[in-house]
């Protein structure tokens, strides 16, 4: 019986011990809690009003765009295309003496022709194939034969990257075919030679260019080159006329 009274005390005295302990970190802790709790409010608030000042700071706002509607049926004319802005040039004017007139000086009657024949170009380019045509002297009174050489026509050469617009393209004639050089047939090596020539207007080789051998430096180039220079072809046509044009072509020599 004493031992049982003596162990409710102790279990009493304990329960008093602990909830003074209880109380006093209780205690403690609320008020740490309330400071902590403040401290993080007050940083929340900071933190959503600074994230509206910053986006002031550094995001632009955006601009208003006024949109004016202008009724077409007003607008002038546009300005032709194929009027041209001529620009005036000064020209300076130089610093000379005026020119003095020249009296005329009459002349005796006999020493003026009574006529003089002035021939048109048609019946100068009709007179050229004869070779000379006479020609009025003037003031001599008598003919004087004049040499009237034929107008030399000068073939325009492209360049091998220019682009000639042709209606037809040329057409091969005669078109040998290259030597395959000894050696190289013995040895049974074949190759591709592609070549880059010029066909005249009057249908003749101009110039001929290699742009790639297969196998290089073997002699295949040369032979190439000599058999091309020989071929004859039918111009190009460009608005009815015979033009000079650059033709690429391969040529393979093979082993039959």
């Amino acid at each position: 019986m004493a031992n049982h009274t003596l162990n409710i005390i102790d279990e009493l005295l304990s329960r008093e011990y602990g909830a003074l302990v209880l109380r006093d970190y209780v205690g403690r802790n609320l008020i740490r809690g309330a400071i902590i709790s403040s401290i993080v409010a007050w940083c929340l608030i900071g933190c959503y009003y600074g994230y509206f000042e910053l986006k002031k700071l550094f995001v632009q706002e955006e601009k208003t765009t006024r949109v004016v509607y202008i009724d077409p049926t007003k607008l002038a004319l546009p300005p032709s295309l194929s009027e041209q802005v001529v620009q005036q040039l000064k020209i300076a004017v130089p610093n000379v003496a005026p020119v003095v007139a020249i009296k005329p000086k009459a002349v005796k009657d006999e020493e003026v022709p009574d006529t003089v024949v002035v021939m048109t170009v048609q019946e100068l380019a009709s007179k050229i194939d004869e070779g000379r045509t006479a020609v009025a002297g003037a003031g001599s009174g008598e003919g004087t034969e004049v040499v009237v050489a034929p107008p030399v026509e000068e073939e325009y050469i492209p360049k091998p990257d220019e682009f000639i617009p042709t209606e037809k393209q040329p057409v091969p004639i005669s078109t040998p075919a290259p030597e395959y050089p000894e050696m190289l047939r013995n040895a049974g090596i074949t190759g591709t030679v592609i070549v880059q020539f010029l066909v005249k207007k009057n249908g003749d080789i101009g110039e001929v260019k290699v742009l790639k051998a297969t196998p290089p430096n073997l002699g295949f180039e040369e032979a190439a080159i000599k058999a091309v220079k020989t071929w004859k072809m039918k111009p190009a046509i460009s608005n009815g006329q015979p033009v000079a044009i650059w033709v690429t072509q391969p040529i393979r020599f093979k082993l039959q």
